[in-house]
C-alpha cells in the first residue's frame, strides 16, 4: 500500500507544480463562450493496481485465477469516454466510461463526477474533479467480480488548442471497496494518470447586440391664414423647413486594450486573437455590417510616428479578419495617434504608465 501511496503522492505533487507554472494563465481567457456548453471528450493512460488487488486477481489454482498469471502486471493501460454538461465557468457534471485491459484481465468502470474549474473560458485553467464508480472485473476462465462501490478524486489542467478543443491532462486516485472478494484488505487505492482531449459545444452568447433606436420625428401641419382688407387676399404661410435628421452615429463594438498591444508594437497577440473571435462570428452572422478599425497610441514618440503606428495596429487587425474569411472591402482602417486618449499619459508631470496603457489600443465600430 505505501508504494501505491507514494506513486499517488508523486503524480499529485507533479500536477501541482504543472498548476502553479501556469496559473498566471488562466486569467487570459477567450472571448468564446463554454458555459451552457455540453463537453465530450476522450482520453487514455495507465492504471497502476494496488498490491492487493494484484495479489488476489493472480491466486490460486490455474482454473480460477483471473489474471492469466500468478504474477499480474501492476501497470494496465486504460482509455475513457466522457460527456458532462457546464453549468457555470465553473461547475460541470458528467458520466464517463473507463476500460482498462492487460494479463487476461478486462476492468469496465462507468463514473459520474463533478468537476470544478478556475474558470471554463480560460485559455489555460486547473480543474479539480471527484465523483464516484463500480468497477466490474472480467478475467480467465469466465471468472467474474466487481466492487461494492468506489469513489475517486483528480486534479489536472486544460489548455484550449481552439475555440472548440482542449487538451488534458489528469491525475486520479481511485478508492474501490471489494468486501466480498477475499483479500488482505476490502478497500483497494489505485493511482491513474490521463492525456486526453475535450471538444465543447456552443454555449450562451457572447455578446447581445442591441438594435439601433430609431426616432420618430413628428411633424404638425401647415396652418392656412386668411387675411381680409379692401381685396379679399389668401396669404399661405410656409412653414419652416425642417432640419434634415442626424445621421446615424456609429456604433462601437469593442475595444482591443493595452494588454493586446505591447509598448511600440503592432503584433497581434494570442489574447488579441482571441477577442477578434466574436468581431468574426458577428460579421459573418452580418454579412451588410460594414466596419471601421481605429488605431490608437499613447504620447510617447512624435506625432508622426504615432499616426503611423495607429495605422499599423489597425491594418493588423483588418488583415486577421480578412483571413478569417471576412470581405476587405467591408472593413476600412485609419489612425487617431495620440489625439484621442482615454485616460492621462501624465500626471503632474510625470509619466502615468498605466493610463498610457489603456491609451494603446485599437476600436471597432459599427458604420451607420
Amino acid at each position: 500500500m505505501s508504494n501505491r501511496i507514494v506513486k499517488a503522492a508523486v503524480m499529485v505533487a507533479a500536477c501541482l507544480t504543472s498548476l502553479a507554472a501556469t496559473q498566471r494563465l488562466s486569467a487570459q481567457s477567450m472571448e468564446h463562450n463554454r458555459i451552457g456548453s455540453w463537453e465530450f471528450g476522450i482520453a487514455g493512460g495507465a492504471l497502476f493496481l494496488d498490491t492487493s488487488l494484484r495479489g488476489f486477481l493472480g491466486s490460486g489454482a490455474p482454473e480460477y485465477m483471473f489474471a492469466n498469471t500468478s504474477n499480474p502486471s501492476s501497470i494496465m493501460p486504460s482509455a475513457e469516454a466522457r460527456i458532462g454538461y457546464n453549468f457555470t465557468k465553473h461547475f460541470n457534471v458528467s458520466g464517463s466510461m473507463i476500460g482498462e485491459f492487460g494479463s487476461g484481465m478486462f476492468f469496465l468502470t462507468p463514473t459520474a463526477a463533478i468537476t470544478l474549474t478556475t474558470d471554463v473560458n480560460a485559455t489555460t485553467a486547473p480543474f479539480f474533479r471527484f465523483g464516484s464508480e463500480i468497477t466490474r472485473i472480467t478475467g480467465e476462465n469466465e471468472r467474474l467480480t466487481h466492487s461494492s462501490y468506489g469513489v475517486f478524486a483528480g486534479i489536472g489542467l486544460r489548455h484550449m488548442l481552439t475555440d472548440n478543443m482542449a487538451l488534458n491532462l489528469e491525475g486520479r486516485l481511485r478508492a474501490d471497496k471489494y468486501q466480498e472478494v477475499p483479500m488482505v484488505r476490502a478497500m483497494t487505492y489505485n493511482p491513474m494518470a490521463q492525456i486526453g482531449l475535450s471538444w465543447f459545444g456552443r454555449g450562451h452568447r457572447d455578446r447581445e447586440v442591441t438594435k439601433m433606436r430609431v426616432d420618430t420625428v413628428r411633424v404638425d401641419r401647415v396652418r392656412v391664414d386668411t387675411v381680409r382688407s379692401v381685396r379679399v387676399d389668401t396669404v399661405r404661410m410656409a412653414a419652416p423647413a425642417m432640419p434634415a435628421p442626424a445621421p446615424a452615429r456609429p456604433r462601437e463594438l469593442f475595444t482591443l486594450k493595452a494588454v493586446l498591444f505591447e509598448f511600440d508594437k503592432a503584433t497581434l497577440t494570442r489574447g488579441a486573437k482571441d477577442t477578434l473571435g466574436v468581431a468574426v462570428r458577428y460579421l459573418q452572422d452580418h454579412s451588410d455590417v460594414r466596419v471601421e478599425i481605429q488605431g490608437n497610441t499613447d504620447s510617447k514618440g512624435s506625432d508622426e510616428y504615432n499616426m503611423a503606428l495607429g495605422l499599423r495596429r489597425a491594418e493588423s487587425v483588418k488583415e486577421y479578419l480578412s483571413s478569417k474569411g471576412i470581405d476587405a472591402g467591408r472593413i476600412r482602417t485609419m489612425s487617431k495617434g495620440e489625439s484621442e486618449p482615454v485616460a492621462d499619459n501624465e500626471i503632474n508631470g510625470k509619466d502615468n504608465p498605466a493610463g498610457r496603457a489603456l491609451n494603446r489600443r485599437v476600436v471597432v465600430i459599427e458604420l451607420p
